[in-house]
């Protein structure tokens, strides 16, 4: 029995057919190359237009079903994916003219549909040019939100509200760079379940990326960039333990619009930084930095069963679709106009103004940013402790301006921090401390007419009185005074 050849209409090949007649008019069939654009047309007809692509990477998706997305990051991949559609066998001609499948891989690379990221769950609203493959689940009125919601254990009820708004971020359509980190603590110390409540989180909106303290930002990225990565809208950074958190990189990868960098195997990729980042601490204490860019929930210590996670994750599993339902119905409802906004507007407008006390939130969230932030603390500490140095040398200290010396500066700094620093180090962390606005009256000294140093400057200054040269002769008599009794 004769073997069936395959329909090369339905084949991936580089290549076409026609008849042709010779002189004595017998007919015979020849291959002839196609053209580039003839290839990746056919490439869009054999995989029943399947294919699209993210940045230099191409992937497959039927539209309209939550199916997984499938990722053709070789060259070697392409044919083969066609023929699992078509049935067929991929097939190529080697000569002049005819493209290869590398070629073929790249100009699809080129010119298929480019989307900037792919969703597997839905948002509200819907982020223009984004691909989403799924199905959006009918709004809901918040019955399946508050079955879950009660699953957990907050300190109070405004943090419950904070829980839902981290629920409703999950799903919401801002713009990248706009949503707020959520850092879960507790009064009560360990065992409050901070993890679980992410894990629980991370269950319904399809898993989370997990990072390590000053991690290399580089290697992060490429996590990030990677295919599994790529389709993630949560990171957490788990049990921090430090007396002071604090991490440049990771405050910049939370407010940046873009996250870019290397793609293994690829080259340079960028995805839309819409990932909300989690951080469960014991005893918030944070940078100045950290604590503007986190929304801060504290949970109250519970009694769980021991079935209480197998039976929250089985509540998710049977209401998935009725709690997305919900976040996105959350996200069309009523919102409040609010008053004032933080550097987090556009995410106050659309979350925190459709909480059931949205005001009452907001003030909690500012209240919590400012007791975590130690460096806010600290500014405050050396400011007084500069202050009463000033005072004990008979400055008066709301109306005059002071020279500070960067030998005396550098002994009052590490007597106010009970630390030892170098006095390139004191200097860098007063300038830093005075350009976040957490010191008022110490300022920097751009002028090098008393030496390197510092000036004090009194609330009250009147701007033309001279200032005052003398604080170490001043301090050299006290001592004297001291030292005679």
């Amino acid at each position: 029995m004769a073997k069936k050849k395959n329909d090369i209409s339905k084949t991936l090949t580089n290549y076409g057919t026609k008849e042709v007649e010779d002189d004595e008019g017998e007919k015979t069939t020849v291959s002839y190359p196609l053209s580039v654009k003839e290839t990746v047309q056919k490439v869009r007809r054999v995989t029943s237009n399947s294919l699209n692509r993210t940045g230099s990477m191409l992937f497959a998706h039927k539209q309209g079903t939550d199916d997984d997305v499938h990722f053709i990051t070789k060259s070697t991949e392409l044919p083969a994916y066609a023929s699992g559609i078509s049935g067929n066998n991929s097939r190529f001609l080697k000569g002049v003219g005819y493209l290869t499948p590398t070629e073929i891989y790249h100009e699809c690379c080129r010119t298929l549909t480019d989307y900037p990221a792919i969703e597997k769950l839905p948002h509200e609203p819907k982020i223009p040019g984004h691909y989403y493959a799924c199905k959006f689940p009918k709004p809901g009125k918040g019955e399946a939100m508050r079955l879950l919601l009660a699953r957990f254990n907050p300190a109070t009820d405004i943090d419950a509200d904070l829980i839902q708004a981290a629920i409703a971020t999950l799903f919401w359509g801002g713009k990248s760079g706009q949503r707020p980190a959520f850092l879960i603590t507790s009064d009560d110390g360990r065992g409050a379940g901070k993890t679980r409540l992410v894990s629980m989180l991370s269950h319904l909106a399809g898993g989370l990326i997990e990072l390590s303290a000053n991690e290399d930002i580089q290697v992060l990225k490429q996590r990030l960039l990677s295919p599994e990565g790529m389709m993630l809208r949560m990171a957490l950074l788990d049990n921090a333990k430090t007396l002071k958190f604090s991490w440049a990189e990771f405050e910049a990868l939370i407010t940046t619009d873009f996250i870019s960098g290397k793609r293994m195997y690829v080259g340079e990729a960028r995805r839309p930084n819409n990932l909300t980042y989690f951080i469960t601490l014991n005893g918030a204490s944070l940078s100045t930095d950290i604590a503007q860019r986190c929304c801060i929930i504290k949970l109250a210590k519970p009694i769980y069963s021991g079935d209480w996670e197998d039976d929250t994750r089985a509540l998710i599993d049977e209401h998935r679709e009725a709690i997305i339902g919900d976040a996105l119905g959350f996200l069309q409802s009523h919102a409040e106009p609010l008053e004032r906004c933080s550097r987090w507007g556009a995410w106050e407008r659309d979350i925190v103004a459709r909480l059931s006390e949205p005001t009452e939130a907001q003030a909690v969230i500012r209240e919590r940013q400012q007791v975590a932030d130690v460096d806010k603390e600290e500014s405050e500490i050396i400011e007084d402790h500069f202050k009463a140095k000033l005072i004990d040398c008979d400055y008066n200290v709301d109306t005059e301006k002071v020279f500070l010396p960067s030998k005396v500066v550098n002994q009052w700094f590490s007597e106010a921090t009970s630390e030892k620093f170098s006095a390139v180090k004191v200097s860098k962390m007063l300038k830093q401390k005075i350009q976040e606005g957490g010191i008022n009256c110490i300022q920097e000294n751009h002028s090098r007419s008393y030496g390197r140093g510092f000036l004090w400057v009194g609330l009250n200054w009147d701007c033309e009185t001279p200032t005052q040269p003398d604080l170490e002769h001043r301090i050299e008599i006290k001592n004297r005074q001291k030292f005679m009794g």
